[in-house]
């Protein structure tokens, strides 16, 4: 049986050369790429969005770039 998985990790851009945070997730049970990437999308926006309002209730202004949020996303499709 195949299926796709969706591998996200979310980290904290800081200074060249320094990774802070690295936070991956795996959702599973996509019955196609298109789904997968689809969730992705749409998962990866609404997350940026929430990460947004807390850095404003932290007070960080949102041109500033320290800390900023990055999310990377890839769909597989493993066999189990």
């Amino acid at each position: 049986m195949s299926e796709w998985v969706l591998i996200l990790t979310i980290n904290l851009m800081t200074f060249p050369g320094e990774m802070r945070d690295v936070s991956p997730i795996v959702i599973e049970g996509f019955k196609s790429k298109q789904n997968c990437d689809s969730a992705a999308s749409a998962v990866t926006g609404r997350t940026l969005a929430l990460l947004g309002k807390a850095r404003e209730q932290q007070g960080i202004r949102p041109d500033d770039s320290r800390g900023v949020p990055a999310i990377w996303y890839e769909c597989i499709k493993i066999t189990k």
